[in-house]
């Protein structure tokens, strides 16, 4: 049962989907820039959606959340702020997908119990005289 759930929602279609929003939210953007007149500006920040659009269809990593963080950073002055805001929570979303598997792995990470044998010998000692504790804890 897991196993299907984790097919269905496997952490690359869903930064699939989240890239496809990303996408969406700098289209219109990207073809704008397109029309307009040269500049200083219309370079950086045609260059800027460039980069972060390739970024986007390249593999997940962290490097290229870094790489998605510092060109929003970049189109700040192209975007309204609600745009910015939805753009930044996306880029947010990507990043746990990139670190998904390092956050498991700290979460559940259980190597001090190695270094603290004594005290884990103490508290089951104390659980096995005192039993009255552990269950009224439970409650």
């Amino acid at each position: 049962m897991i196993n299907m759930n984790y097919k269905k929602f496997h952490p690359t279609l869903i930064t699939r989907l989240i890239s496809k929003n990303l996408f969406e939210i700098l289209k219109p953007h990207l073809e704008k820039i397109k029309k307009t007149t040269k500049g200083k500006d219309r370079e950086d920040n045609y260059l800027s959606l460039q980069i972060f659009v390739k970024t986007l269809n390249a593999i997940n990593s962290p490097l290229r959340v870094t790489i998605l963080n510092f060109t929003a950073n970049l189109l700040q002055n192209l975007m309204k702020d609600s745009e910015m805001s939805d753009l930044k929570y996306l880029i947010w979303k990507y990043e746990i997908l990139s670190y998904y598997k390092y956050y498991i792995k700290q979460a559940t990470n259980c190597d001090f119990l190695y270094w603290s044998q004594e005290i884990i010998s103490a508290c089951f000692r104390f659980f096995y005289e005192h039993p009255v504790f552990f269950f009224l804890s439970e409650s």
